[in-house]
């Protein structure tokens, strides 16, 4: 295959996996809503005592699906901050179905705060590691996915095991790091002995808090995961 149809194929699969992933986002959060109101439905019928509270927690769950739903397809353009686990949970789902004879291991802690940048970029970028090592290894390989939080900002690491980053796919990347400034220096690529680790390094977005003299500092949640 040439290099310009290689290129093309890795660019129609990413794009095909990154916008699976986003279906399979709104469908998800589609069933919760669905899923609530019919719970209501059936609150609302039998009307026990205790309905109330029921209702409203199921209106809170349709409450927080919404909001989900729109702060990805804000933040799938690029506006404002993302949900990591989010968007990640999503990737990694769509890669286990893609390509059920690899495994996928993944390690995901909670990250409270929300990640600066573009999140259409960031999906690409991981896609176009994940999907070039995935189909050069011939089914053979093992992925590792890690996230975590250090000081301001969240980690992401891939380890690839048995694959060599192609040319193409380097093109690619780098392609999107140079469009991308909020990725510029902050991906790494290291060659190990029959594997390949690839760091994604993304600042969080924490919130403000106004101060009133006299009073003790509040922390937020984003706050105290630092101090851990």
């Amino acid at each position: 295959m040439l290099k310009s149809q290689a290129m093309d194929k890795l660019k129609t699969d990413v794009a095909r996996l990154q916008s699976e992933a986003r279906t399979r986002f709104f469908d998800r959060m589609m069933y919760e809503i669905n899923d609530s109101l019919t719970s209501i439905l059936a609150i609302t019928e039998v009307e026990p005592k205790d309905a109330i509270p029921r209702i409203k927690k199921y209106i809170n769950r349709i409450n927080q699906s919404l909001h989900n739903t729109k702060s990805y397809q804000i933040n799938s353009t690029g506006e404002g901050g993302f949900s990591m686990n989010h968007v990640l949970k999503n990737l990694i789902q769509v890669l286990v179905d893609n390509y059920p004879q690899t495994k996928v291991a993944s390690d995901l802690s909670e990250i409270k705060a929300p990640v600066q940048g573009n999140q259409s970029s960031f999906e690409r970028l991981f896609l176009s590691f994940c999907v070039d090592g995935l189909n050069t290894a011939d089914g053979n390989a093992d992925l590792l996915v890690d996230v975590h939080q250090k000081g301001q900002d969240a980690v992401v690491t891939l380890i690839k095991d048995h694959f060599i980053l192609s040319d193409e796919a380097r093109e690619v990347v780098q392609k999107i790091i140079e469009a991308d400034a909020d990725l510029k220096g902050r991906v790494v690529i290291q060659a190990l002995d029959h594997s390949a680790e690839v760091s994604i390094r993304l600042p969080l977005k924490f919130s403000k808090v106004q101060i009133i003299p006299g009073q003790k500092e509040p922390q937020t949640e984003s706050q105290k995961i630092l101090k851990k």
